[in-house]
């Protein structure tokens, strides 16, 4: 399917010939299988292909998708849009930037999990954009949200990395770790396996105080020896002893 675009394409071209501007061609992007963008998605290297087709149909616009992300009642529709929106790469970017900036208390939890899980697959190059995703996702990270979105921002700020990413999670685990209700529990511990994995010392100290405090030594060794680097490991380790 992808030679086949990309031999319309050259087509087109040699002829100079618009395929965004013919609306013949372009009612045909509604055709497209969802469970096959689905399927082709799964990869790394099907899914940048699927990008490069996609992009070329109007009805597949990111600005767009955004908007059906939004009001799409259906889960694994929802999933579709997202995978699509992933295929399109580093040029969302901003669009994301954009789209949570202007999330508010009524936008859908789901809509806000979903922006912060794309932030967490996409790789921006540019630092000030990482920077302001942090700062975002920090945003929308707090003990008032939904566990869902809490979680997501986790795991998307140990994905972006860096230093404003540990300055962020370890702000949310000095918040969290102040409340004693099971949920909140629970995020300070994972917010203390993601400050783990970050491995830059001052993550790794407060981390380990928090692990130290709250779980058993065994815990922490086994979970140093399963998931972490040497040296992490190391480190811990010793501390522990």
């Amino acid at each position: 399917s992808c030679q086949m675009m990309d031999l319309v394409v050259e087509l087109a071209r040699a002829r100079d010939f618009s395929i965004e501007k013919s609306h013949r061609l372009q009612s045909k992007g509604s055709l497209f299988s969802s469970r096959k963008i689905d399927e082709y998605c799964a990869s790394k290297l099907s899914r940048l292909l699927v990008g490069d087709i996609l992009n070329k149909f109007a009805v597949w616009d990111p600005e767009k998708l955004f908007q059906q992300l939004f009001e799409e009642p259906d889960r694994r529709r929802r999933r579709v849009l997202l995978s699509v929106l992933e295929a399109n790469g580093e040029r969302i970017y901003p669009m994301l930037l954009h789209q949570l900036e202007h999330c508010t208390s009524e936008t859908p939890w789901y809509y806000i999990r979903n922006l912060i899980f794309l932030l967490g697959r996409i790789v921006s190059p540019k630092p000030a954009e990482r920077a302001r995703a942090v700062a975002l996702v920090g945003q929308h990270f707090h003990t008032r949200t939904v566990r869902q979105v809490n979680s997501q921002s986790i795991a998307t700020l140990s994905f972006i990395g860096g230093e404003a990413a540990g300055e962020c999670l370890r702000a949310k685990l000095a918040e969290f770790k102040r409340l004693d209700d099971p949920v909140s529990c629970d995020i300070a511990d994972k917010i203390a396996m993601a400050l783990i994995s970050l491995d830059d010392p001052l993550s790794m100290e407060v981390s380990l105080d928090h692990a130290l405090k709250h779980w058993s030594d065994e815990y922490v060794e086994r979970f140093a020896q399963t998931l972490l680097s040497p040296p992490t490991i190391n480190f811990l380790i010793g501390r522990v002893r």
